[in-house]
This record gives structure tokens, C-alpha cells and sequence, in this order.
């Protein structure tokens, strides 16, 4: 039998604020092959990515935070409350990066849960966060693709390191790997 300690350290360790990397890593790249523009702004993707966990962890699975529902409602907030284009523009990857979620977690292989309300009120009891082994491999899946995001957007250097801290923006193409001339 284990000790009341040991469970608290494994309860702890197993929660749904530690399943972060796998969102956030692959919603910037899946964003960065969609779009390719530089006036997305990463940081807010990256908030966006991890809004459907905080709007679903105090029930502990999957709820409103997982439905279309959600981010069309963000959306419409978005696009009502951000009168200039900047911000807008700026303010949509929030929405986006959810949209992103729940592609990631496999929702919409749920349709009561993405369509809800229309088809019908029941959430199901879909954990927020999956078991041990899929969660250490979504996260390492998720801490590669946050390293080679870095490295490909040349972040290592201080400038655009400051500018993506600042402005969320990266440059519009990856950095060349070392010994590939770029194309002209």
C-alpha cells in the first residue's frame, strides 16, 4: 500500500497544468505551416493552446473548454472587443490556438462534446489529462517541437529573441540549417 505522501507526489506531478509543451509546441508549428504570415502572434496561441485545460480543470474532463462552442464564443469576444485590425489579428490566436487544442486532443473524435449543445448536453467523462505513458510522450513530442521551433526562427539570438518576447512575431521563413546556402 503506498503511503498517503507518495500518492500526493504522483497526484501532483500527474495534473493537468503539467500537460503543456505538447499544446503549445505543435500549435506553433501547425500555425507556422498554415499560415505563414508574420503577424501572427505566438504568445497568444500559445495562452490560446492552453485555455481549454483551464476552463475544464475544475470539473477534470472534458467540458465546455473542449467544444467549438468555446472558441466561436472567444471568437465573436475577440472581433467585438478589439476594434483596430492589429489587435484583432493580434487577439484571434487565442481562439486559433484552442481550435488548435482540440484538434491535438482528439475531440472532435467526440461529437457530443465539439458540438455541444447541438447535439445534445451530455459531456461525457473524457480525462483532461491522458495515461502516464501517452502524457511523457506528448511531452517530450512537445518539448522537440518547441526546441526546433527555437532553432528554426533562430531564436538563440538575442534580437529576434526579444522581438518574439515582445511582439510574439518570428521571422517569416525558418533559419537556413548550417551548410545549406538559402535559396535565392
Amino acid at each position: 500500500m503506498r503511503s498517503p505522501a507518495a500518492i500526493t507526489v504522483r497526484a501532483s506531478w500527474y495534473a493537468p497544468e503539467r500537460v503543456i509543451l505538447y499544446f503549445i509546441g505543435l500549435t506553433w508549428w501547425g500555425v507556422w505551416a498554415v499560415f505563414q504570415s508574420r503577424g501572427v502572434d505566438y504568445r497568444f496561441l500559445a495562452v490560446g493552446a492552453l485555455v481549454p485545460l483551464g476552463m475544464d480543470i475544475a470539473v477534470g474532463h472534458w467540458a465546455f473548454g473542449h467544444t467549438l462552442a468555446a472558441a466561436a464564443v472567444v471568437m465573436i469576444v475577440v472581433m467585438v472587443a478589439q476594434r483596430s485590425r492589429l489587435g484583432q489579428r493580434r487577439w484571434l490566436g487565442i481562439p486559433i490556438g484552442m481550435l488548435a487544442h482540440l484538434l491535438l486532443d482528439g475531440v472532435w473524435g467526440d461529437q457530443a462534446v465539439f458540438w455541444w449543445p447541438a447535439l445534445g448536453a451530455d459531456w461525457g467523462n473524457h480525462p483532461l489529462v491522458p495515461g502516464v505513458t501517452l502524457l511523457v510522450v506528448r511531452e517530450l513530442i512537445g518539448l522537440l517541437a518547441c526546441v526546433a521551433f527555437y532553432k528554426q526562427f533562430g531564436l538563440s539570438d538575442t534580437v529576434a529573441r526579444r522581438t518574439f518576447l515582445t511582439t510574439g512575431m518570428v521571422s517569416r521563413r525558418p533559419t537556413p540549417r548550417q551548410g545549406n546556402p538559402p535559396k535565392r
